[in-house]
């Protein structure tokens, strides 16, 4: 038998009654007595005592390879023909024109054709014919309520072909700027089975295309507030503030402003990102990512042409800076706690791209494994006109069958891997980045473990796993 080891995802916090340890593998906190705490975070050999069987259920002890076991949870995680996640974006056009959009580069006006609509319901028809027991639908773009007539169609043609293959249509979402979101709309969506909305604001002021804001300049509510009031009648809404260094100062006041309408409870932040100043990349017209040959504009030559260069946007907070600044906001976030315990409860995959649950399709039918993929036609695995492929055998589908985060030794010795199993892999696979794609709880551990730990009702030696 191999000899017993202590966890390397394991935190500690000190508390009155002893100590609370919590380990990122297992997601169990459990109180112990300051003897065993202490012994948990030494570094000598690992003696066995009546607690060990406990220790090991839980995890705080191993034996083997540990790292092993976190693979395996990974490998076991891929896609078993259950619930198939849909995404669709019937257009790309927004209303808006936010700064920090990944999708600018290659921006359109199109819409999904007739033939395209019809082509993706046969297409998800002959997957669920196949063998997905359910689908789980989210409406995307661009600003999907452009194509409102297309989405409240689909949506009744995919819930019938569905139930005709044999399949459940789960209860619908959708991704909106709020604009257009009126009660009128709220109402039509919940007819046809859309049953929550998730909509963004990053400003205080909402005083142009490149801002929404929670307030008009006179001071009076915005059109994106006042459709959020009318629509909750109809709708679970969620609201993102997206959080950069240009509107940080104003975080505190946009929450003040929806605490005013008992808004703030359905409020959480997130960063906004660069994916290609990060990954170093460049986006041409066409969607495709590339590395320049050089990072920083040459000397002018007369009669050329200045080559591509990355421009690293100032406006977005490093990974590490956010974080800080998320943990200075938790006092004022109602949800923190349980947003904590979520990001304390460990993962099989970041999301559907990895474990190949993942259908995304853009307008012109394209199907791609990642939102940040929407438009861009050399991340497509196919399309849905090749409606006898479930497209696992393409070479971008491959692509993310092969991605592992466990390949990156950033990854591998991380005490957070289980609860984020890499991060967002999409600049992995598509940009060749080396910057690690860390999500905030990695700077946020110890700081989490405390909270969590520090009002716990734990029996001492008890487990309580986050899902309880």
């Amino acid at each position: 038998m191999s000899e017993l080891q202590r966890s390397r995802y394991n935190s500690f916090v000190r508390r009155d009654d002893g100590w609370v340890g919590y380990n990122a593998r297992t997601g169990s906190f459990a109180r112990f007595s300051a003897a065993v705490g202490d012994a948990l975070q030494e570094t000598g050999p690992v003696v066995a005592t009546p607690d060990t069987p406990g220790l090991l259920d839980m995890g705080f002890l191993h034996r083997g390879d540990e790292l092993q076991q976190v693979i395996s949870v990974y490998q076991n995680g891929r896609a078993t023909g259950d619930t198939m996640s849909l995404t669709i974006a019937p257009t790309l056009a927004c209303n808006k024109a936010c700064t920090y959009c990944y999708q600018n580069e290659y921006r359109t006006d199109r819409v999904m054709s007739a033939a395209t609509q019809d082509a993706t319901v046969g297409y998800v028809r002959a997957r669920v014919a196949e063998g997905w027991k359910a689908v789980d639908c989210t409406w995307y773009g661009g600003e999907p309520l452009l194509a409102v007539d297309i989405v409240v169609d689909l949506s009744v043609r995919l819930r019938t072909a569905i139930e005709e293959a044999g399949g459940t249509l789960e209860p619908m979402g959708i991704i909106t700027n709020g604009t257009l979101l009126d009660r009128a709309t709220a109402e039509r969506l919940r007819e046809v089975g859309i049953r929550s909305a998730q909509i963004s604001f990053d400003a205080l002021v909402d005083d142009g295309p490149e801002s929404r804001g929670v307030l008009d300049p006179d001071g009076a509510p915005s059109t994106i507030l006042r459709n959020v009031l009318d629509a909750r009648q109809y709708l679970h809404i969620t609201l993102r503030i997206n959080v950069n260094r240009t509107n940080a100062d104003d975080i505190t006041r946009i929450l003040d402003v929806l605490r005013e309408h008992d808004l703030h409870r359905i409020a959480h932040l997130a960063r906004t990102d660069d994916l290609d100043g990060e990954a170093g990349c460049v986006t041409g017209t066409d969607g495709e990512r590339f590395k320049p040959a050089i990072k920083s504009l040459p000397l002018t030559v007369v009669g050329s042409a200045a080559p591509p260069r990355v421009k690293e946007s100032p406006e977005v907070m490093t990974r590490s800076e956010y974080a800080r600044f998320e943990q200075s906001m938790f006092a004022k976030l109602p949800d923190s706690a349980q947003m904590m315990v979520r990001r304390l409860t460990p993962k099989k995959h970041f999301c559907g791209a990895t474990s190949g649950a993942l259908f995304v399709i853009d307008p012109a039918g394209n199907i791609s494994r990642c939102w940040d993929s929407v438009g861009v036609a050399a991340e497509a695995m196919g399309n849905v006109r090749q409606v006898d492929s479930d497209m696992t055998g393409t070479a971008i589908a491959q692509k993310w069958q092969l991605m592992s985060p466990f390949i990156y030794p950033s990854c591998t010795s991380c005490p957070v891997l289980p609860l984020c199993m890499g991060g967002c892999s999409h600049p992995r696979v598509f940009m060749g980045t080396k910057k690690s794609p860390c999500e905030a709880i990695k700077f946020q551990i110890q700081s989490a473990v405390e909270t969590i730990g520090q009002v716990i009702p734990l029996p001492e030696l008890q487990p309580l796993a986050l899902a309880e």
